[in-house]
């Protein structure tokens, strides 16, 4: 695993990373998952990843990302996140009420966000949101 020579914790370090979304209200418990380590589970590590596996695959096929591609994963309370880029995102899971700009947009398909559109997503038990083009993880 790269290590980086700037900070003495800093771990694999990613200059050519875009930022997209800017986080205006975190929500309780937004996390960012993948599908977790599956394979590790035989060496002593928990497997990890999406509590809502189906969910999180469908986001990230929706903006053409890859399944196990790493994505938010919202539960009991919603993030509000304002586009700092124009992208493209997906949320998937319970119902979780998601509004751009104060307007209802439907889940379980693509939505395309421009510069400084506000996206919330409200209370709810699990979404599952994917930006496309989300960090890859490396496979193991």
């Amino acid at each position: 695993m790269p290590v980086s020579s700037g900070r003495p914790s800093e771990v694999l370090r990613i200059d050519s990373m875009t930022v997209v979304l800017r986080a205006v209200e975190p929500g309780l418990f937004t996390t960012v998952q993948d599908l977790g380590r599956p394979n590790a589970i035989s060496a002593g590590v928990p497997a990890g990843g999406a509590m809502d596996r189906f969910a999180h695959r469908a986001a990230n096929l929706l903006v053409g990302n890859a399944e196990g591609d790493a994505g938010l994963e919202c539960t009991l309370s919603g993030p509000t996140l304002v586009a700092v880029h124009s992208c493209l995102v997906a949320i998937t899971g319970a119902d979780f009420d998601p509004r751009v700009n104060g307007q209802p947009v439907p889940g379980w398909t693509g939505i395309f966000l421009g510069l400084g559109d506000r996206l919330t997503i409200s209370p709810s038990l699990a979404a599952s949101p994917a930006i496309a083009g989300s960090a890859r993880r490396p496979r193991t």
